[in-house]
Order: C-alpha cells, then sequence, then structure tokens
C-alpha cells in the first residue's frame, strides 16, 4: 500500500509539542510516522503529499454522542428551565415522530457533521437498532452503546434481556446485508 504525507505549517502530534514544517505519514489508513516534514520526505521518498497551510491536529473525540437524535437539534438550541423541562420538550419531540423515524440516516447525517468539523471519534449511545452500524458506516471510530430503556429489572430478567438481544442480532443481520 502506497503512503501519504499529510504536511502543514504545523504538525500538532497526539503525544509531544507542535511540529513546525511537520508532516503525517499514512499507511492504509493508519498514521505510521509523525515528524518534519523533510525527515519524512527522505523516510518515504515516493509518498504523495498534500500540504496544507495552517495546523494538524488530530482527530478530536466526543466521548458521549447521540447521533440518531440529530433532527431533535432544535431542542438543544432552546432555553430549559431545567433538565426536566427539557425532558418533558424531548419526550414531546420523541413521541411525535414519524412511526418508522429513519434512525440510521439521522446517524449518517450526525457523523457527517461530527467529521466536517474534527470529530473523528465518538462513543454513540443509541436506543435503536438500526442506527448501531451508520457509526462504523459512517466512517468515523469508536464504539456504540446499546442503551436499553422502560425494562424493570422482573421483566428483564424474565425473558426480556433475551428478548432484546435475538431483536439486535436479527437487526445487525439485517444491516450485513446492505
Amino acid at each position: 500500500m502506497a503512503v501519504q504525507l499529510i504536511s502543514a505549517d504545523v504538525v500538532v502530534p497526539v503525544a509531544g509539542p507542535a511540529i513546525d514544517g511537520g508532516a503525517v505519514a499514512i499507511e492504509g489508513g493508519r498514521v505510521v510516522e509523525v515528524g518534519t516534514r523533510r525527515r519524512l520526505r527522505t523516510e518515504f521518498p515516493e509518498a504523495e503529499e498534500r500540504h496544507h497551510r495552517g495546523v494538524v491536529t488530530p482527530g478530536l473525540v466526543n466521548a458521549h454522542t447521540h447521533l440518531q437524535f440529530t433532527s431533535f437539534a432544535e431542542i438543544g438550541r432552546q432555553i430549559h428551565d431545567g433538565l426536566e423541562e427539557w425532558w418533558v420538550v424531548f419526550d414531546r419531540k420523541y413521541e411525535q415522530r414519524a412511526p418508522r423515524e429513519d434512525w440510521y440516516g439521522a446517524v449518517l447525517a450526525g457523523a457527517r457533521l461530527a467529521l466536517a468539523t474534527g470529530t473523528t471519534t465518538v462513543a454513540e449511545i443509541s436506543t435503536d437498532f438500526e442506527a448501531v452500524p451508520a457509526v462504523r458506516e459512517a466512517g468515523l471510530g469508536g464504539v456504540v452503546y446499546l442503551e436499553a430503556l422502560g425494562h424493570t429489572w422482573d421483566a428483564w430478567e424474565g425473558g426480556e434481556r433475551a428478548r432484546y438481544l435475538a431483536s439486535l442480532e436479527d437487526a445487525l443481520s439485517i444491516q450485513d446485508d446492505r
């Protein structure tokens, strides 16, 4: 696989000081080396280079997202008197959504916004099975946590957990067929 160089006036590595006239060597979608442009041009003379004026930084990490609710953004822009009021407004919007809201599409839209603004890794909290594979398919790194709401412990132990996991397996196998 060919190595690509991304160079910039300044490169900020994950660990270490900023590098004036820096570059990042990428192979197979992975960073293989970070250093000065001069050193990496010598080390990888055949590499295709893209130079950016300004600063190249590592991607941002958002450790708690709900991308499936991207279309609910107006709720976050409103002023609320507290969490309880926000929750009432959120629940009202959730109950009024279309019967088969496109959670998968909403995650894709949210992922595009994240990537466009520099976020490359998320910890996505999802409540609907169909949204689960969209994070990875959108090109984001990270993990998806499936949030199981509305189950009592007795119901969970009484078979609801098994039904929930079976539904998840079904949803993931359907996504695999895409």
